[in-house]
């Protein structure tokens, strides 16, 4: 790296500044033994916080972390989903597993995805749920070539009154019929 500092805030435009700034001709490595952060990336625009592309293709944007905290892969724009929710993150893949969860161990153990709820709005803090609270959802929606719809779910909820050690679940499976636009609960697995 130059011994002083340069940056797009110095003045420059993205096209001065790529042919200011030269590329790295191997890794960079940020390292620091600090309990501050080791690289902090501040965004006070309206851009991407984070981009990272292809220089044979560069407005692909294979990863992005945008301005509000949104991960996308293979995305510039994060979809609005049921209920015109924003997905916080999203991976776009039009060739096959769009994500795998690997465990490589000499033990029993599986890979996880975990759903974790409490009634604490603080991160970190921790409340008891109440019955009937949901506590995750998979929700398997397709596309009527205008809006997204929901063709089944799987949710998971509080099923009886949680204590210390005691969590009551259930299981509730719901499909859409032939004709409707919403699911129906099918089973319930308490």
């Amino acid at each position: 790296f130059p011994s002083h500092d340069r940056g797009l805030s110095d003045g420059y435009t993205k096209s001065e500044a790529d042919t200011r700034f030269q590329p790295l001709d191997g890794p960079l490595v940020v390292s620091a033994n600090t309990s501050s952060n080791a690289l902090r990336i501040t965004q006070t625009g309206t851009g991407n916080a984070l981009l990272v592309e292809d220089s044979a293709n560069p407005d692909a944007s294979p990863f992005v972390v945008t301005a509000d905290g949104n991960v996308l892969v293979n995305a510039t724009n994060s979809v609005s989903g049921l209920s015109g929710i924003q997905s916080q993150v999203q991976i776009n893949n039009s060739a096959g597993i769009a994500a795998a969860f690997v465990r490589y161990s000499s033990d029993s153990l599986a890979p996880s995805v975990q759903f974790l709820k409490s009634r604490n709005a603080t991160y970190g803090s921790q409340t008891v749920v109440n019955i009937d609270d949901g506590l995750g959802t998979l929700r398997f929606v397709g596309s009527d070539g205008t809006n997204f719809i929901q063709a089944a779910s799987i949710a998971s909820a509080v099923d009886g009154t949680p204590g210390t050690n005691d969590m009551p679940g259930r299981l509730v499976f719901s499909t859409t019929a032939d004709g409707a636009s919403s699911p129906t609960e099918r089973t319930r697995l308490s």
